[in-house]
Formats: structure tokens, C-alpha cells, sequence
């Protein structure tokens, strides 16, 4: 005889009671409501405008979620029912309105903090850039530059360029210096006529020798002693190199270090341009030349500045040139 299997039926699941999970659901939008709310009080702080066409999209947004949401009892027949409650459905609409908005709120008010840093940057740029341009012609105007006067053109001209050159504003890393012709025929660097980032007083003791080339002199050899700042006074010729280290097929000259016996960072983008004598701008009597450590700096308009600041220097007279130190020294 076959044995008779009794199959019993699986016991149903009771559902969720209705209370319980319109409980859930009410919980859950208090909480992010909380949260959008905030938010919305942060943008109405920060006073951000929108667009007609914000408002119209938010709308479409609100009513079609709105409309989502009672459509979900239609899923839910047994677990969830909604009362056709006119405050309930008021209520619902305003909770859907704010939780909408608070990623918006949010993404606004951020972009206002962001605008007041820049607006705040750019003022303060604004200021300093009037302050350069009123202080940098009244010091081009001066009779006579002192070596305190020096200082300041250079911290203006680099300043400067910091304002028009983002890309030299970014690590800020520039230095200037202004080197003069002794009668020993080298290139020097007076006192307090250097400034910037990492630059020692060491570079006082580089002497370029811009002397003519020897009969038996190589070519490598003259070209490493006078460096890049003495093959722009022997060609009086003003360059402008993304990287000195290496030289473009098109640069002849050869950069020499000054502090070869120091771990510091070595130039690489550089300007340099002679420093005319007063009354015979064709005669240079000196180099001024800004550096970065980084490569492809500086820009045309750069260049231009140096030149012009260059042009003042005619005015200073190094105390290592005075008349004192020989009678010989060539005078402007």
C-alpha cells in the first residue's frame, strides 16, 4: 500500500501592521526634513538667488514625487494606507518640497561661500595691484635709487607678476637679482641687490667673467664662465627661457650655479635683460634677471615688466663702484 503524504499548506505571513510602517515611513522623512531644512535655512542665510526656471523645475519635481508616493499604496494595499486627510496630504507636499530643495540649498550655498573667497581675493588683488601701479612709477621716477629702493622694486615687480601670472602666483617661488659690471670686467651682485624666495646672500659671491674670448679658449668654456646673465650683457640681448638647465636648440647660453656647494633648488625659468646707462640706453652697464625653480613660467608680458623695472635700475650706483674703489671703474 502507498503511503498518503499530507502536504500542509505554508503558514502566511501576517503583514506588517499598517501603524508600523507608517510609523517607518514618517520617521524617515522627520529625518531628512531635519536635515533639508537646515539646509534651506543656510541658503536663505547665504542669500542666494535662483532663477524663475529653477522654481518651475523644483515644482515638476515636488509634484511628481508627490504624485509617486500616492501611488504607492496601490503597492501597499494591506501595509500602508494613507488618509485622505487635506493636512496629511499638505503636510506630505511640504516635506517632499524641502527634501528636494536641500541638495540644491546646499550645492548654492557652497558655490556663494566659494564666490565671497574670490570676490574677497579679488579685492585684495585690486587693492595691491593700485598700490603697485601708483608706488612703481614713483619709484622709476626717483633721480637716484638707494639699495633699500632696490628691495622695493623688486618686491613690487615680483608682487607684480604674482597678480598678472597665475602660474607664478601658484608657489610663489620667484627671485630677482641685479648684477653690475666692475672694472675687472665681471658681473656681480651688489649688496641688498637681490630678493625673493630662497635666495641666499651667497649669490654675492658670484663673479661672472665677461671678458673677451681667449684665442685658445673653447667655446664651452667661455660659454659656462659668463652664464646666462653675462651672455645677455656680452650680446646685450634680453632672453626669456622656460628652463635654462636645458636649453632650447635656439639658446646659446650655458647656466652657471652660485651655490653648487649648497643642496638648494637650481633656476630654471628665467628672464634676464640688461640695465641701461642713463642718457646711452644702447650701452648696458648691468643684468637684471628674475627665476623660478619651475619650468615655463614666466610669460611676454612678464619680460616687458623686467625691462621696465631694468630701465630704473640705471639709477642705482653700487657702493663696490665707488669712486673710492678705483679710478678706473667705468662711470655713467
Amino acid at each position: 500500500m502507498s503511503e498518503i503524504v499530507e502536504v500542509r499548506p505554508l503558514p502566511e505571513r501576517s503583514p506588517a501592521s499598517p501603524s508600523v510602517v507608517f510609523g517607518h515611513v514618517i520617521a524617515i522623512m522627520i529625518t531628512e526634513a531635519v536635515l533639508a531644512i537646515a539646509s534651506v535655512i543656510w541658503l536663505r542665510l547665504s542669500s542666494a538667488g535662483l532663477p524663475w526656471w529653477v522654481y518651475a523645475f523644483v515644482g515638476v519635481v515636488i509634484i511628481g514625487g508627490y504624485r509617486a508616493v500616492l501611488a504607492l499604496k496601490h503597492s501597499f494595499v494591506h501595509e500602508w494606507q494613507i488618509p485622505p486627510n487635506p493636512w496629511f496630504h499638505a503636510a506630505l507636499l511640504a516635506v517632499l518640497t524641502v527634501i528636494v530643495a536641500a541638495p540644491m540649498a546646499m550645492m548654492l550655498s557652497f558655490q556663494n561661500e566659494r564666490l565671497l573667497v574670490l570676490e574677497a581675493a579679488d579685492t585684495k588683488r585690486a587693492d595691491f595691484y593700485y598700490a603697485v601701479g601708483q608706488s612703481l612709477p614713483s619709484m622709476l621716477a626717483k633721480p637716484t635709487l638707494s639699495a633699500t629702493d632696490v628691495q622695493l622694486l623688486f618686491t613690487e615687480c615680483l608682487q607684480s607678476i604674482y597678480l598678472t601670472n597665475p602660474r607664478a602666483a601658484k608657489d610663489q617661488d620667484l627671485r630677482a637679482a641685479a648684477f653690475y659690471v666692475n672694472s675687472q670686467k665681471q658681473l656681480f651682485v651688489p649688496t641688498g641687490a637681490y630678493s625673493g624666495w630662497a635666495l641666499p646672500s651667497t649669490i654675492q659671491t658670484l663673479k661672472l667673467d665677461i671678458s673677451e674670448k681667449g684665442h685658445d679658449e673653447s667655446d664651452d668654456h667661455y660659454c659656462e664662465r659668463l652664464g646666462v646673465a653675462g651672455w645677455t650683457f656680452v650680446h646685450n640681448r634680453g632672453i626669456r627661457s622656460p628652463n635654462v638647465l636645458q636649453p632650447q636648440a635656439n639658446e646659446h647660453f650655458c647656466y652657471k650655479r652660485f651655490n653648487a656647494d649648497q643642496n638648494a633648488p637650481q633656476d630654471r625659468a628665467m628672464v634676464c635683460v640688461t640695465i641701461p646707462k642713463l642718457g646711452q640706453p644702447s650701452e648696458p652697464i648691468g643684468v637684471m634677471c628674475i627665476s623660478s625653480v619651475r619650468e615655463g613660467v614666466f610669460t611676454n608680458s612678464d619680460a616687458g615688466l623686467v625691462s621696465i623695472v631694468a630701465a630704473g635700475l640705471g639709477k642705482f650706483s653700487p657702493p663696490e663702484l665707488a669712486p673710492a674703489a678705483g679710478a678706473d671703474m667705468p662711470r655713467r
